[in-house]
């Protein structure tokens, strides 16, 4: 029969090392279908990490907030990108946000504010020098925010420039402003107020 809504239960995640962890969480949906399964939502009390249980690719857009409402980012973000499109996107995603947010189409620019920030978004047309560099600039100029990678594509070249370089999230395009904001969040602890992560499950 349907679970009710709001009861407490306690899910056992397999992880990728082989273990398994019990993760506390509550029923927030339970339906039986016409073929007698069950279809249940949780919300898991703690946030949870899907990389230790998904194995996934980099550039996937999969990370562990799945939803992430803008007024929770804070902190100081920069965009380094030439494209119009790459700050459009981010000002859509970073409407409403409590962080201050600029803009950027040189290295130059960018390092005036470097030891501020708190995230850098490198936008890269995957040309890996143009990438290194600024990498290279920002950690010489001491900057210690953490970085995010917007890749034009999932190419196995762009593969290889997200797995060699410092970067805490990686992004590849075309994307949504909600996954924006999930990369965000995923990258660094600006988040003000964390969310707790759904999950959806069938099971017979």
């Amino acid at each position: 029969m349907p679970i009710a809504e709001g009861t407490a239960v306690i899910v056992a995640l397999p992880e990728l090392c082989g273990c398994t962890r019990g993760v506390r969480a509550r029923i927030m949906r339970c339906v039986r279908d016409k073929h007698n399964s069950f279809d249940w939502s949780l919300r898991f009390d703690e946030p949870i990490d899907p990389s230790r249980h998904i194995a996934r690719d980099t550039l996937s857009n999969l990370f562990t907030h799945e939803s992430v409402a803008p007024h929770n980012i804070a902190g100081r973000i920069a965009l380094l990108s030439e494209s119009t499109h790459d700050h459009a996107l981010f000002n859509i995603a970073l409407r409403g946000a409590s962080c201050v947010f600029t803009t950027h189409t040189t290295i130059d620019s960018l390092l005036f504010d470097a030891k501020r920030l708190d995230t850098v978004i490198i936008a890269s047309d995957l040309h890996s020098t143009t990438t290194s560099d600024a990498i290279i600039s920002l950690i010489a100029a001491e900057c210690n925010a953490n970085f995010v990678l917007l890749a034009a594509d999932r190419s196995p070249s762009t593969r290889k420039l997200a797995t060699l370089l410092p970067f805490r999230a990686a992004l590849a395009k075309p994307c949504q402003p909600q996954i924006v904001l999930a990369a965000l969040a995923q990258a660094s602890s600006i988040i003000a107020v964390q969310e707790l992560t759904t999950m959806k499950h069938v099971a017979s």
